[in-house]
């Protein structure tokens, strides 16, 4: 996608004004591009710069920008300057805090005659407000992420503290954490009646054996809570079934 446009309208650069853009991440949200090499955004003018080996992926990813090409004896800094003097710029931005010292001093010699002016992050302030294709993007990525995560917990290969006080077979995903005298299990345990999520955190202990049979014992008493038969006494209250037959002086 192209946001070149976006960006022009934030800088205002002017007719005599274009931008130079090497920070990988801004040639991206601008652009399209993933490749090497950087980008002139001027008013009636969107270039890709990179060499051989990027030039059909700028193609590709970029196709409302024209891509030339660097080699031998015609350097990136002269395609920059052939651009500027093409499109009369006599004022160009470039990324001050991503060029190192020596690369923007020999841009500076070789473009006599035109100001070189700081970019200033303008691209990264407008790639904080994300329109409806980067929220999709970061709705898939994070569905990776959570697919990715819930597989290795799936897969947790320290089973003796939660999963020991369990009825053999019930699914569960967990992560454990133990030291020397510390021993953790989070786990989402799936029932019939609902999924819940269990967490017994215990440290600066003197018998780790004895809070591993602990954590046992609380998993089996909290499992055994959770997946009792329940009768509805009103909107608010649910009681096991058989505190609820007690109550209502019902015998099974």
């Amino acid at each position: 996608m192209n946001r070149c446009k976006a960006f022009l309208e934030s800088l205002k650069p002017g007719a005599s004004a274009a931008a130079l853009i090497h920070r990988p991440e801004n040639i991206r949200w601008l652009t399209g591009y993933t490749g090497e090499g950087c980008a002139f955004i001027g008013m009636d003018a969107q270039v890709i710069i990179t060499d051989f080996r990027y030039t059909e992926q700028a193609g590709r990813q970029a196709p409302e920008c024209a891509c030339l090409r660097t080699e031998a004896g015609l350097p990136e800094r002269a395609h920059v300057k052939a651009l500027c003097e093409k499109h009369g710029v006599k004022k160009l931005f470039v990324e001050t805090d991503y060029l190192i010292y020596d690369d923007y001093h020999a841009l500076e010699a070789f473009l006599p005659g035109i100001e070189l002016v700081p970019l200033g992050g303008v691209p990264q302030t407008l790639r904080m407000i994300k329109d409806a294709s980067e929220i999709e993007c970061i709705r898939r990525a994070a569905a990776i992420s959570c697919k990715a995560f819930e597989n290795l917990l799936n897969n947790q290969e320290v089973n003796y503290k939660i999963p020991a006080g369990l009825p053999e077979g019930t699914p569960i995903s967990h992560k454990t954490g133990e030291v020397d005298d510390t021993e953790n299990d989070t786990a989402i345990i799936y029932t019939p009646y609902g999924d819940y999520i269990f967490c017994i955190l215990s440290t600066n202990l003197t018998d780790t054996g004895s809070a591993v049979d602990h954590i046992r014992e609380i998993t089996a008493m909290v499992y055994d809570w959770f997946t009792r038969p329940v009768i509805e006494v009103d909107s608010e209250t649910l009681l096991p079934l058989d505190t609820a037959s007690s109550e209502s002086g019902e015998t099974s």
